[in-house]
């Protein structure tokens, strides 16, 4: 008897498996479609490290941190952007200007829209301490293609697209966008400046339009707000062109 029920359940096995296997096909193709789908086409890397933006290009910009309290006893690196980790290590925030670099990389072939990022901050007093410069060398200027955030505008600041230094924000054109195929890649970068007296806390998103369907980027600091101090702070500022510090003034 248990031999006979063995091969019945194998028979039976059989049958249903070709009878209901031609049934679940198009369900099952049409559930890998949809996971296909559903992935991202694209994959977005934020980058706020100064010596990553900018390796490869000629040490031409300035770059300035708020260090609160005293003045460091350590010399910052000759290279001003190696100053952000130093500035990092002794609890210090960017001063006059944060800049991040967003790297898209094309997983398929697709069309991707940039819309305007929506940016949120809160501000506060800017507490005791002491703004470092080190300021640019010489060269051209650096300008690449951009969008210019104006903290000091108010909670949800104002937001300007530049396209190689002009701006393009004020005119009815469209957002940028890229047709890319399968493994190109898209830069913007994104330089946020405070031109008054408070510390900025803040964060932004980055809509995208992926092939119609939207997806929303988070822009922030290892998970918590960018910090940058307005230039006007009110505390002194030194720089350090050479190998020694002097005062600075914005003005």
């Amino acid at each position: 008897m248990e031999w006979l029920l063995a091969v019945l359940g194998v028979v039976l096995a059989f049958v249903l498996g070709f009878v209901v296997r031609p049934v679940l096909m198009p369900y099952s193709r049409k559930l890998e479609r949809l996971g296909r789908r559903i992935e991202d086409p694209v994959d977005v890397h934020v980058e706020d490290d100064q010596a990553v933006i900018w390796a490869g290009f000629p040490p031409w910009m300035s770059f300035s941190y708020f260090i609160p309290g005293e003045l460091p006893s350590d010399v910052p690196p000759e290279d001003g952007r190696d100053w952000g980790r130093w500035a990092e290590s002794h609890g210090g925030f960017d001063l006059w200007m944060t800049m991040v670099k967003v790297t898209i990389v094309a997983k398929t072939d697709t069309t991707v829209v940039i819309e305007t990022p929506m940016v949120t901050q809160e501000t506060s007093a800017v507490p005791k301490g002491v703004g470092v410069l080190k300021p640019a060398p010489g060269g051209a200027d650096i300008t690449p293609r951009r969008y210019d955030i104006d903290l000091a505008s108010g909670t949800h600041p104002w937001i300007l697209f530049m396209e190689g230094g002009e701006t393009v924000a004020a005119d009815p054109k469209p957002a940028p966008s890229f047709s890319l195929k399968a493994g190109d890649v898209e830069q913007l970068h994104i330089w946020a400046k405070a031109e008054d007296d408070r510390l900025h806390a803040w964060s932004m998103e980055i809509p995208l339009l992926i092939d119609g369907r939207r997806v929303t980027i988070p822009v922030d600091h290892h998970g918590g707000p960018f910090k940058t101090v307005g230039r006007e702070h009110g505390h002194k500022t030194k720089a350090m062109p050479g190998d020694r510090w002097g005062f600075f003034s914005w003005s």
